[in-house]
């Protein structure tokens, strides 16, 4: 009887550790694994107009506090994969479309969108369209967006100004001759 007890202790030690080493152990499972596929539309109004040459489009995405990454653009839509992200948790991801301008001495904000995804599979995805975005961006707040003032030929770093130019009209810089 003393040997039954025995064999059944030791037979219980021995397969503790290989239930646990199995995930049968009742701890909570890891978590699984799951990617992003992040898509842009780029708008139509950014698309339609011609920009200051020279000048490059580049589109960012980031998700929630951490650093923006370089999406890949290739005619009129941006993509970029997130890999190894868990599933079930919630995150906001911003996309913002800028351009790069040696005219301007400066990176313009031409659009911005967010959204929020909680991942639930192994494969995600996002999809920002046209009318997902902030156009009205005004880096200089001088009242007229970033998109207005590099297709107006203004300068988007530098506000407007209004002169009063009596019987004149027409522009000086970036100020408009008011008559």
């Amino acid at each position: 009887m003393w040997l039954q007890i025995i064999r059944k202790r030791i037979i219980v030690v021995l397969l503790i550790p290989l239930i646990h080493a199995c995930g049968g152990g009742g701890g909570s499972s890891p978590p699984v694994e799951a990617s992003l596929v992040a898509t842009v539309t780029m708008p139509s109004s950014i698309t339609s107009v011609a920009l200051p040459v020279p000048g490059t489009v580049r589109v960012y995405i980031n998700k929630q506090g951490d650093v923006p990454v370089e999406m890949i653009l290739s005619g009129n839509s941006a993509t970029y994969t997130y890999t190894g992200l868990s599933t079930g948790i919630s995150a906001t991801y911003e996309v913002t479309i800028e351009f790069d301008s040696t005219l301007y001495a400066g990176t313009i904000t031409l659009a911005t969108a967010s959204d929020n995804v909680t991942l639930s599979s192994e494969n995600n995805s996002i999809i920002f369209l046209d009318s997902s975005f902030d156009l009205t961006i005004d880096t200089d707040l001088d009242s007229k967006a970033n998109l207005v003032e590099l297709t107006g030929g203004t300068n988007p770093l530098i506000p407007t100004c209004v002169l009063d130019a009596s019987g004149l009209s027409g522009q000086l810089g970036n100020c408009e001759l008011d008559s």
